[in-house]
């Protein structure tokens, strides 16, 4: 609101001044333009400060504390929908979507918060990572970027299966992705849930069937919209990749998912970074210094 008011009072101020010089001629206009040129500057900076705060957005919803931050926790289509709003807002409103699981992304949601970013996660419960739940997104998407006024190309984030979930929708919406973290992501149902390669997950046939609808196991097996088959729309726009993994990881083996990702998208172009944890299982996620991800994002993020 302080902002606001010194704007206005700038504006008013620059106003007065073009007036003066009407009525006083030429001389006073030349007397008078160091001191011009000084308003500028100064309106300059002021239009140039970042804003705290936002008057323009209305937050509806239940408010609770998230790390520091505001969360409103409102509906949408009758899908709860969660908003996590920064102190200090990003001049582009830029934001981070959340996949399926939100607490392991808790602590590098907060580190995006104190940058600027939104912080949005809807559920779409048990139609998560299924065409449903790409298409509920489709449906979201353009509602959330309005309702909020945010940029329209936001940081995907999918940890474990949540990554399966990011990845079937950035594949499909390329062109509304700025950069994609995945950590520990599933990237092939048939390593994860179905269990067919060396995952310790080996029951998941049945909820694979039931999510996509197929009527039998031979077209599950067939199918090819999983995100290693569908790595081309994202390569053509080089949208950048980041994927946090354990090399140990036996419930989503790299082997299966990330490292086929990898050499694919490479093939193809792409941009994607790997970052491995010798030891690490597949939990717990993330890092303990997230610096490496932030870089990445920051410089390589597509926001033109």
């Amino acid at each position: 609101m302080f902002l606001a008011m010194l704007k206005v009072k700038f504006i008013n101020i620059e106003r007065k001044y073009i007036m003066s010089t009407r009525h006083y001629g030429t001389a006073k206009k030349k007397n008078g333009i160091s001191t011009y040129m000084g308003m500028i500057l100064v309106g300059f900076l002021v239009f140039s400060l970042p804003s705290f705060g936002d008057n323009t957005v209305t937050y509806d919803g239940e408010k609770s504390d998230y790390s520091g931050f505001d969360k409103y926790v409102t509906e949408w289509e009758g899908k709860a929908v969660e908003i996590v709003v920064p102190t200090q807002l990003d001049a582009q409103r830029r934001w981070v979507w959340l996949g399926f699981y939100t607490s392991p992304g808790r602590r590098f949601a907060k580190l995006m918060l104190e940058r600027g970013f939104h912080v949005v996660h809807i559920k779409t419960g048990e139609k998560s990572w299924s065409p449903a739940d790409t298409e509920v997104k489709n449906q979201f998407y353009p509602w959330v970027i309005k309702q909020y006024q945010l940029h329209k190309k936001p940081v995907l984030v999918g940890f474990s299966q949540g990554g399966i979930s990011t990845y079937n929708w950035a594949t499909r919406n390329p062109r509304s992705v700025a950069a994609i973290y995945a950590d520990a992501p599933v990237c092939d149902f048939k390593s994860w849930p179905c269990g067919l390669g060396s995952s310790t997950k080996k029951s998941g046939l049945a909820e694979v069937l039931k999510k996509f609808d197929f009527k039998t196991e031979q077209e599950a097996l067939e199918y090819k919209g999983n995100p290693i088959d569908m790595l081309a729309p994202l390569a053509e726009l080089d949208v950048p990749l980041i994927h946090v993994i354990g090399d140990v990881d036996d419930v989503v083996p790299p082997a299966e998912n990330t490292l086929i990702m990898e050499e694919r998208y490479q093939a193809l172009g792409g941009t994607i970074q790997v970052i491995h944890k010798p030891e690490g299982k597949h939990h717990p996620h993330g890092l303990k210094d997230y610096t490496p991800v932030l870089e990445f994002i920051f410089t390589k993020g597509k926001w033109d």
